[in-house]
């Protein structure tokens, strides 16, 4: 992907996109278990999305860079989102700032157009239970609705991450995340 163990890039990420298509179109395979996800772990947004479109769809560990790198991000803002009771209030203060929003979009973006290709039913269990707790952690709205609009407490084969999601946000006190829930799981089909 034309980035060095640093994570420093060799090359911008428009020549890496002209180096894939040159190794696609010479047979090269990007079926690669590590493609997606190290795009993901270096920000590469561009390359990610590009390597989705060109037939990539080995997407292991992409929630969890998305989890990963926000719990480092709010780790790195002095507000580690460790699950223990009570929770550190500074855990969801930070969550609510512009800030941290900003940073939210900018790695939420990954899953966004991964779904494009796959729906989130497909995605690993062990991934989503990760996703579904942090958002519990953090009693985020934006992580609840992201897990409700892709099927969550709405599909038959989602009904653990469903019932993980309630779980976790009745375990951290997880008001406004349990209101979504609960008025999701009430609401007409």
């Amino acid at each position: 992907l034309g980035i060095d163990p640093n994570g420093k890039y060799k090359f911008d990420q428009k020549e890496a996109i002209r180096l894939i298509d040159l190794l696609v179109a010479n047979g090269a395979d990007i079926g690669s278990p590590e493609l997606l996800r190290t795009a993901c772990n270096t920000e590469a947004f561009e390359i990610f999305s590009h390597l989705l479109s060109k037939g990539a769809r080995d997407d292991k560990d992409v929630m969890l860079c998305v989890a990963g790198g926000i719990a480092i991000f709010m780790g790195q803002n002095g507000a580690s989102p460790i699950a223990n009771a009570p929770l550190d209030p500074k855990i969801r203060q930070f969550a609510k700032t512009a800030k941290f929003a900003e940073f939210y979009r900018d790695k939420m973006r990954y899953l966004e157009e991964l779904l494009k290709f796959k729906p989130l039913s497909e995605f690993e269990a062990k991934e989503l239970e990760i996703f579904t707790k942090l958002a519990a952690v953090l009693d985020s709205e934006d992580m609840v609705k992201f897990l409700l609009k892709n099927g969550v407490c709405k599909q038959e084969n989602l009904q653990t991450s469903c019932e993980n999601l309630k779980k976790y946000a009745t375990q951290f006190d997880a008001k406004d995340s349990l209101k979504l829930i609960n008025n999701k799981a009430v609401s007409p089909k």
